[in-house]
């Protein structure tokens, strides 16, 4: 049985133990968790800026500071949505944050990404490391 709060989306499972897991809804932070180890940090802020409205963003920044994580507030800047992104995703990032995980409930709000956004370079290195390290075919002799 699981507790829902109402007010910030959020939930845990019944009991306060060290296996306890909370998990929020939040499709801006959904995406942010999922894509921000595979684009690059300038790319997925500027999709999240282009994607998501002002009041989604407040939202998800609301969210992570509910988690005990202040995130400066970005009021009187004129670059404040995007250099809100940026603080997210810099605390998405950060290993020493324990975020709970997050759930996207309205799927047509997560912003679609297409191959043009991605990090080749990431795709060559973790094929190159799953592969034993090794170029293709080296140490073989085509005779």
């Amino acid at each position: 049985m699981t507790s829902v709060s109402e007010n910030d989306n959020t939930s845990t499972p019944d009991g306060d133990g060290p296996s306890a897991t909370q998990w929020c809804i939040s499709e801006l932070l959904c995406f942010v968790s999922d894509k921000c180890n595979v684009l690059p940090v300038d790319d997925l802020v500027k999709i999240c800026v282009d994607f998501y409205t002002e009041s989604e963003i407040i939202s998800a920044r609301n969210v992570v500071d509910s988690m005990g994580v202040r995130l400066p507030k970005r009021n009187r800047s004129a670059d404040r949505l995007r250099l809100t992104v940026e603080d997210i995703v810099k605390c998405v990032l950060d290993p020493s944050v324990k975020l709970p995980e997050f759930y996207a409930k309205n799927l047509t709000r997560l912003p679609p990404v297409d191959v043009s956004h991605c990090d080749v370079c990431d795709f060559a290195g973790t094929s190159r490391s799953t592969c034993g390290g090794s170029e293709y075919g080296s140490g073989h002799s085509n005779s």
